[in-house]
């Protein structure tokens, strides 16, 4: 019998909740060479921080217009064939003329096809490098945040506010790791406030508890910036 989303999902959840209760126990008894004292764990919200994310936000504005440009590029190709294509009509079937017409609009629209492809490749790996670039950044900023203040884990949770008449929202909520944490456990702030640094937009809102890094980030790669 296959069991329900809403059922998987609280399985799911309480099956979470047990791994972290044993890792704070595991955890009450210090390594050698560990302060025992200190924060152990921390939560982030990393869509928040994607979405909040200056040079990220920048990027993919310009990512999109990067796609409605080839859009509106793929369109004129395909009305020009379309309009070759009308006009064959008009000529006798058979004739050297016809046959080298036909020939010719068969090519554009080979040549079309391939074009478009290769067009949807690179605005997916350009999309892809963007999310890569600021991931590997977060990454840094944890790595450094969780060192300087002896934490060994760093769970992900959904910081977006829920719409209890949507089921797909409650199911959203019921399949988070954490169900429930501390506002002084939560590094989004800090984190995006590094990553943010020396750039305009007001940094979010949220108590915090925890050294942050200070260090400059580094540049994202500009639209075209990719392989080609």
């Amino acid at each position: 019998m296959k069991r329900s989303p809403l059922v998987a999902a609280i399985a799911a959840s309480l099956v979470c909740f047990l791994l972290i209760g044993a890792y704070n126990v595991l955890a009450q008894s210090p390594a050698p060479g560990r302060p025992a004292s200190g924060p152990n764990f921390a939560v982030i919200d990393v869509q928040s921080i994607f979405k909040r994310h200056i040079r990220f936000v920048e990027g993919m504005k310009a990512w999109q217009a990067e796609v409605q440009a080839a859009d509106a590029d793929a369109k004129r190709e395909k009305d020009m064939i379309n309009m070759a294509a009308q006009k064959l009509a008009d000529l006798r079937a058979g004739t050297k003329e016809y046959k080298d017409e036909e020939q010719r609009i068969t090519t554009l629209q080979s040549e079309f096809t391939l074009k478009i492809k290769r067009k949807k490749e690179e605005l997916v790996e350009h999309k892809a490098s963007l999310y890569r670039q600021v991931y590997g950044e977060m990454q840094q900023v944890v790595n450094e945040i969780t060192a300087a203040n002896n934490i060994g884990l760093v769970l992900q949770y959904d910081g977006e506010q829920i719409n209890p008449e949507k089921p797909d929202d409650v199911l959203r909520v019921l399949g988070q790791v954490v169900f429930w944490h501390s506002p002084d456990r939560d590094i989004t702030k800090i984190v995006l406030d590094a990553l943010n640094r020396g750039q305009q937009m007001p940094p979010a809102a949220g108590p915090v508890g925890f050294l942050s890094p200070n260090q400059p980030r580094t540049a994202m790669p500009p639209p075209g910036g990719y392989n080609r």
